[in-house]
């Protein structure tokens, strides 16, 4: 008989929803589609354009996958599961997961037959290698810290393995199926042993690559040997780099581009009302933000950062920069936890004003941005509503691998950033934005009440208890401004009415691998 606290634990619907039978789920419904068509057409060369290069695809050389590389990664590669609007796990290079009764180990079944790019077999052996690479401290993963419940990752088949666990741990199916980090993404062993994934990545999907130029595009193939029988449908997907967003939509509008990704207002208005163009949004998860140094003056005063958070209007920069396009945010998990308080610093220049006539000296700060109109005009905005205060801020336009190294090395005063989130957990993410020991805690933020929380909320498998964890820690973190709220980002997409089969877009990275021409 089951101790009280595994019942607990395993009358909760997450656990019951995590075992998965292949069997039972055909291979046709990975990935649920919006409008249904009459038939696939085979053939024919994608052209996307997006603002982001690559940044590499090697897990431990690579410190974040955006733009382009997020997009490409994600179709070179593939993971164990998907998973769904549910959170439950959808098979992919995995068959079923499989967890003990005490939830402390995974036995994951994995898929026969499957091959990379390079010839490679897939198997328990491949798996396990990317795994305790990954795991080895000496390897020194950026992102270690979020898999810490993961002592280890063991073969016991050829085609099976298991994830032995310090605690029973929510957030573990999640991590297995999240297409943002480079740790579900399954690379060639052969690839990583010969050191050459992160300039030329090979993986089990549809696409391989063939070509990447970098800061111009990434030129990605079919997989003739591809292991689900008849796809992909396309022949080419080109992912072009257009850091402009002028010329990234003339290319939309002239035909040069069939799918095109922005977030400008006026695009996102005159592309909407266009009839031959097929728009798809996702909701928005996280937050993009201007990240506080407050390991270094003036932001290390706790008295500046509130004054400036103070200063700070959030609707009138949605309203100016973004014409309301994007959403209002006071936190980086959205709605799903119902928290009544956030503790969000709404605009009052009083109370900024007499903060930083408190803290005595002259403020002056450094605001790290990208070179595009939408980079130059969030640094004005920021000019404006500081002044009134006395904060001065120096504009530095730079590219965003710049922007990376300057906040990865605690170069910088203020610079655009970005909180990730999950359709499917939150944990992960807000542990590795604001744990003091986090590599990715680029604000330098330090609060032992919130580390504490965030340690309980890691081993808590009760929902009840993990929401008002969460609703604590976004109201401390607000009281503590390390940072300022830009937006909740809503994503747009548009496609010539030529593109078929869009899916529903839920994650960060549009998903293209069943997508047609229909020319």
């Amino acid at each position: 008989m089951k101790s009280s606290f595994i019942q607990r634990v395993y009358s909760q619907p997450f656990f019951r929803e995590c075992i998965v039978i292949c069997l039972i789920l055909p291979l046709t419904i990975i990935g649920s589609l919006e409008i249904t068509y009459a038939g696939p057409k085979y053939g024919g060369s994608l052209q996307v354009a997006d603002e982001m290069d690559a940044r590499g695809f090697d897990a431990i050389q690579t410190r974040a996958l955006v733009g382009n590389g997020g997009t490409a990664a994600n179709l070179v590669m593939e993971r164990l599961f998907k998973m769904d609007k549910d959170k439950r796990l959808i098979p992919v290079l995995g068959l079923s997961a499989s967890p003990s009764s005490d939830g402390k180990t995974w036995t994951i079944r994995l898929r026969e037959g499957v091959f990379f790019h390079d010839g490679t077999p897939f198997n328990a052996d491949a798996v396990v290698q990317h795994w305790q690479r990954i795991l080895n401290p000496k390897n020194r993963y950026s992102n270690l810290l979020l898999l810490q419940p993961i002592k280890s990752v063991e073969k016991t088949g050829n085609y099976e393995v298991r994830f032995n666990l310090e605690h029973p741990w929510y957030s573990f199916t999640a991590v297995l199926a999240s297409p943002y980090g480079l740790a579900a993404l399954i690379p060639s062993p052969t690839a990583v042993t010969n050191d050459t994934q992160n300039k030329a990545p090979v993986g089990t999907g549809p696409f391989f690559l063939k070509q990447w130029k970098r800061g111009d595009r990434i030129i990605l193939v079919r997989n003739p040997r591809y292991w689900q029988a008849g796809k992909p449908y396309l022949d080419k997907i080109v992912l072009r780099t257009i850091l402009d967003h002028e010329a990234r939509y003339a290319a939309t509008v002239s035909g040069q581009v069939d799918l095109m990704i922005t977030d400008r207002p006026n695009h996102i208005k005159n592309l909407t009302e266009h009839s031959e163009f097929t728009s798809i949004f996702r909701e928005p998860t996280g937050a993009y933000i201007l990240a506080f140094n407050t390991s270094k003056p003036p932001l290390d005063d706790v008295r500046v950062r509130r004054a400036v958070a103070y200063a700070w209007d959030q609707k009138k920069y949605l309203k100016a920069s973004y014409k309301n396009t994007m959403k209002f945010a006071e936190n980086w998990y959205g709605n799903r936890f119902g928290c009544n308080e956030t503790g969000y610093l709404h605009p009052d220049l009083e109370k900024a004003k007499a903060l930083i006539a408190e803290y005595g000296k002259p403020v002056e700060v450094t605001y790290h941005h990208t070179p595009t109109i939408r980079g130059r005009e969030t640094g004005e905005i920021l000019q404006q509503m500081l002044k009134p205060i006395g904060v001065s801020v120096k504009l530095v336009p730079a590219d965003w691998a710049a922007i990376i190294k300057q906040v990865f090395s605690k170069e910088y005063n203020i610079a655009t950033w970005a909180i990730w989130n999950s359709q499917y957990e939150t944990e992960p993410y807000t542990m590795a934005s604001f744990n003091s020991q986090s590599p990715r805690n680029i604000t330098q933020y330090n609060n032992k009440e919130v580390d504490t929380l965030l340690l309980d909320l890691r081993t808590s498998m009760d929902p009840a208890k993990r929401r008002a964890a969460f609703c604590k820690i976004g109201r401390q973190v607000n009281h503590d401004a390390p940072f300022l709220y830009l937006c909740a980002p809503v994503y747009h997409a548009f496609a010539g009415k030529t593109l078929r089969n869009l899916p529903i877009w839920r994650d960060r990275f549009l998903p293209l691998s069943d997508v047609w021409l229909d020319k």
